[in-house]
């Protein structure tokens, strides 16, 4: 890997608000490998695709390009990123949260029911509230 390669998966894991933690879970889940350093030229390739996708992007085009929803009166509606749902997952994962009680948290907060939506259709700044809520969780339960 170039050092030029590894400054770029720094910056976009920074632009998605990726922990250490974090980007090496995904390292570890799309190559196997525990260390970035270790990675051949194929699997860097693969990695750097990968987390432009979880950006909500296509490889080949910037990082912050949103999601939108069109509801049937054009309304365009802001969607969180990809990388924001995977966080929360994560988050979710390490506190072994259930879906029930993050969509008990999700109503709480932002009066949405499981029923009606999904976490893909929180707005980015839900989203990020959401993920700073469950990382407190997390650093109050170490």
């Amino acid at each position: 890997m170039t050092i030029r390669q590894l400054r770029l998966i720094w910056g976009i894991a920074r632009r998605l608000e990726f922990d250490y933690g974090i980007l090496h879970r995904i390292l570890r889940d799309v190559t196997g490998k525990q260390s970035l350093r270790t990675l051949r030229p194929d699997e860097t390739h693969k990695f750097i695709t990968h987390l432009r996708r979880l950006a909500g992007n296509p490889p080949d085009t910037g990082y912050h390009t949103s999601r939108i929803k069109i509801t049937p009166q054009g309304t365009i509606i802001e969607r969180c990123s990809l990388a924001q749902v995977y966080t929360i997952r994560f988050l979710c994962r390490s506190l072994n949260w259930t879906e029930t009680r993050l969509w008990d948290l999700i109503c709480h907060r932002f009066g949405l029911d499981q029923s009606h939506y999904t976490i893909d259709d929180l707005t980015p700044d839900q989203a990020t509230q959401l993920i700073i809520i469950l990382k407190n969780y997390l650093k109050n339960e170490h």
